[in-house]
């Protein structure tokens, strides 16, 4: 499958895990009655996003250690759990895209691809903060938010 194509595809999978993980298990029932109640939690969101992210960076970066594939998983798992309420007093998505983004350092280290993981981590912290700043709709939000953070892994090969 060319690079286009699961950029694109891996985008639409994140951004229905980001949202799906921020329902709540009445609204997922009231939407979703056909899907189980265990899809509307934060794990859905937390683990499922770095999985297939892993998966994408597997098969288009280039090889490293499995220690490095292993450190940015837990990375962005931990980058995805918290929207840094404690260190600001209120939501920072400014902050939490680019933490999402800086979750990838892991790779730099195993690769040293520098630049795109730089640019992809400003592409972030610009694009969640305004998706949130401009939207009153949890659903652009949520599905902005993830959708970014599959659409722009491409970045990351940038030299």
């Amino acid at each position: 499958m060319s690079l286009v194509i699961s950029s694109f595809l891996l985008g639409l999978i994140t951004a229905v895990l980001y949202r799906l993980g921020g329902m709540s298990k009445e609204e997922g029932e009231t939407y979703f009655p056909f899907l189980p109640s265990f899809v509307f939690n934060t794990k859905v969101r937390d683990l499922g996003i770095p999985f297939v992210c892993l998966l994408w960076m597997l098969c288009f970066y280039p090889p490293v250690s499995w220690v490095w594939h292993l450190l940015a998983f837990l990375g962005l798992f931990g980058a995805l759990t918290t929207y840094w309420d404690e260190l600001f007093g209120y939501d920072n998505f400014y902050f939490h895209g680019f933490m999402v983004g800086f979750a990838y350092l892991f790779y730099v280290i195993g690769s040293h691809l520098l630049y795109g993981w730089i640019i992809r981590c400003f592409v972030l912290a610009f694009l969640m903060g305004k998706i949130s700043d401009k939207s009153d709709n949890v659903w652009v939000e949520e599905l902005g938010r993830g959708a970014v953070i599959g659409w722009s892994l491409p970045l990351m090969l940038i030299g």
